[in-house]
């Protein structure tokens, strides 16, 4: 998480709040340990790709498209 919270510039423990939620959700997965320099090793984060649903609409004068994934 602590390239999240360099990224994004949020705390860590918002930042812990937040993947906790996320988790809890399904949205995102832990997975194995990374790799580490020093100290403890990251566990690393990955979307949980079957959780959600991605749509996309646009609409023009005379037609509708739209597509998911």
């Amino acid at each position: 998480m602590r390239k999240i919270v360099k990224e994004t510039k949020l705390t860590p423990p918002t930042v812990s709040s937040i993947v906790k939620e996320l988790i809890e959700k399904g949205f995102v997965i832990e997975k194995e340990l990374g790799a580490s320099q020093d100290g403890r090793k990251p566990t690393l984060l990955y979307v949980n790709s079957s959780a959600f649903y991605v749509v996309g609409v646009g609409a023009g004068l005379e037609t509708i498209r739209g597509s998911y994934l």
